[in-house]
């Protein structure tokens, strides 16, 4: 009997969702038409804090931009996201991208216009990390967190949230080409 128990728990638990954050796939023209700045930056530091109500946490990048790809031309930028730790309490958005300090990044941005802070358009859709260990940098865009679709003939069709790679060269083409410069 407990043997039965046991497994009926665990199809149960299989048929269950992992945590993932579910969002409509965008490509490149998609994020750069939705966002008002789109930067090569490297990251300068990441700090987490309570908002001023202290219900919530948020993480502030801020970031030194090395390119302006579309938008204004400030030398840094502060990207706000929820989630983060602060004394050992810790919120986690599924899905949203993550910083390290000194990464080099390609970031689809969305001003706040009341604080002047950036969002990523996309979650971390809106991310590409710069590797330039190679002989020609790619960009790679982390989406295993994310569960990835679109809409195809009325459908929902899912698309598998994984980590692709383009050259840097061709996603700036792809970004300049969206911008129609």
């Amino acid at each position: 009997m407990r043997m039965r128990s046991l497994a009926i728990v665990f199809v149960v638990a299989a048929a269950l969702p992992a945590a993932a954050t579910t969002v409509v796939y965008l490509d490149v023209d998609d994020l750069t038409e939705r966002s008002n700045a789109v930067v090569r930056a490297r990251v300068l530091e990441r700090e987490s804090r309570w908002d001023d109500e202290g219900r919530g946490i948020y993480t502030f990048t801020t970031v030194e931009v090395l390119s302006t790809l579309k938008g204004g031309g400030d030398e840094t930028l502060v990207i706000r996201q929820l989630g983060g730790e602060v004394d050992g309490v810790g919120s986690l958005v599924a899905g949203d991208a993550s910083f390290q300090v000194g990464e080099e990044v390609v970031v689809f941005l969305r001003r706040n216009p009341e604080d002047a802070v950036f969002h990523l358009v996309g979650l971390s859709q809106g991310k590409f990390s710069i590797d330039r260990e190679g002989d020609q940098p790619l960009a790679l865009r982390n989406l295993s967190d994310l569960s990835v679709g679109r809409f195809e003939d009325g459908k929902w069709v899912s698309v598998h949230g994984e980590t692709s790679s383009i050259g840097l060269e061709e996603l700036e083409r792809a970004i300049a080409d969206a911008v129609g410069e």
